[in-house]
């Protein structure tokens, strides 16, 4: 392994390589396939130092999608990107994204929420329009994981956990249909829209006579 950088903690930030069978000395080191480009590690055990050589740039993929995903403000500084200029970006991608699926071209917003979300990763608006525009398309399964995603960074809401559902409803999977729009009862009693899907749902597990 070769540690990039070292937090208080401590935490050490590692990338490893693929096993050798002998023991490299630190000339190999570049010439080393890797294995995984970063895992956050406590501490550890039975290492032997084999030395010291500087950090580049390429080595830090890992690390700079890790600061992405849990401290942007950590991301936008190691990577020398404004905060701002990252937003603008996002909001214009945004922006390009609603127009597309406005007139019906499903498969182009997906590709500028994408954008969007590889400049901001929280941004749970872009993860949820992103779902739609996969439900248009009628891929469900991708459809949830942006939901579940969006549920992760904002927490659930009517909107995801309804959604959830739909997808459930339409992928012809009415237990899990049915336990998503159970939830929206609870969250929503007096909802008949939300109480007819759940309807659907349980006449969809009724077997066919």
């Amino acid at each position: 392994m070769k540690i990039l950088r070292v937090d208080a903690g401590p935490t050490y930030h590692a990338l490893f390589y693929e096993v050798v069978e002998k023991m490299p000395s630190i000339d190999d080191v570049p010439g080393l396939t890797v294995w995984m480009y970063h895992a956050p590690l406590a501490g550890f055990e039975d290492v032997l130092n084999i030395g010291a050589m500087p950090v580049v740039e390429s080595e830090l993929i890992g690390f700079h999608e890790y600061l992405k995903q849990t401290d942007f403000k950590r991301y936008a500084t190691e990577t020398n990107q404004s905060i701002d200029e990252l937003l603008t970006k996002a909001n214009s991608s945004m922006a390009a994204g609603n127009a597309f699926k406005d007139s019906g071209d499903a498969l182009m917003a997906i590709e500028k929420y994408t954008e969007a979300l590889e400049c901001f990763p929280l941004y749970f608006e872009a993860l949820d329009n992103r779902a739609f525009a996969r439900m248009d398309l009628g891929i469900w399964d991708e459809a949830i994981e942006d939901f579940r995603e969006s549920e992760r960074v904002n927490g659930p809401t009517m909107l995801t956990v309804f959604s959830i559902g739909e997808c459930h409803l339409k992928a012809g999977r009415f237990e899990e249909a049915r336990g998503q729009f159970a939830k929206c009862i609870e969250l929503e009693p007096n909802n008949s829209d939300v109480r007819r899907f759940l309807q659907m749902a349980i006449d969809g597990m009724k077997p066919e006579k």
